[in-house]
């Protein structure tokens, strides 16, 4: 997985700093409007249970499966 800042780092042709544009704006725009979108609420978890072990102690203690 990768974050909009990773990818815009890593864009090394035309097309990928277009890309890389296009997700930044609509990132921003998302964070206007307090949104998220699918693959957002996917990255931000795994996000969430990389850097947090408290939490991901806390979840893997209440779940074994998580069904998307």
């Amino acid at each position: 997985a990768q974050t909009c800042e990773q990818f815009t780092q890593n864009a090394q042709n035309p097309f990928a700093h277009a890309v890389a544009q296009v997700w930044t704006r609509y990132e921003n725009a998302l964070t206007k409007d307090h949104a998220v979108d699918f693959d957002d609420i996917l990255l931000k978890t795994l996000l969430l249970l990389q850097h947090n072990p408290t939490v991901l102690r806390a979840l893997t203690q209440r779940w074994t499966h998580i069904t998307i």
